[in-house]
């Protein structure tokens, strides 16, 4: 028991060193366009409308990046744009 409180010990001390930062809003924009990009499901006007949303609604960005599915990621942004403003 002693020797599990020690290491648990040491794990908060090594990582008390490291300073977790929140990713900004840009960065989160920059990852999700990455990640459209990669999957190459949409034709280039249907990127462009993805890009343009993700520019407006961040959340739409957030969400496109959790989802883990490439499939429903690419259903999720599709309807998304169809429904512009």
């Amino acid at each position: 028991m002693a020797d599990a409180i020690q290491s648990l010990v040491e794990s908060f001390a090594s990582s008390s060193n490291t300073v977790l930062m929140p990713i900004s809003s840009l960065e989160r924009r920059q990852s999700a366009i990455q990640k459209l990009e990669g999957d190459g499901e949409l034709d280039d006007l249907e990127q462009v409308d993805a890009i343009s949303l993700f520019t407006r609604n961040t959340a739409a960005a957030d969400s496109y990046l959790a989802i883990s599915s490439k499939h429903i990621r690419t259903l999720f942004i599709c309807r998304e744009i169809s429904q512009k403003p």
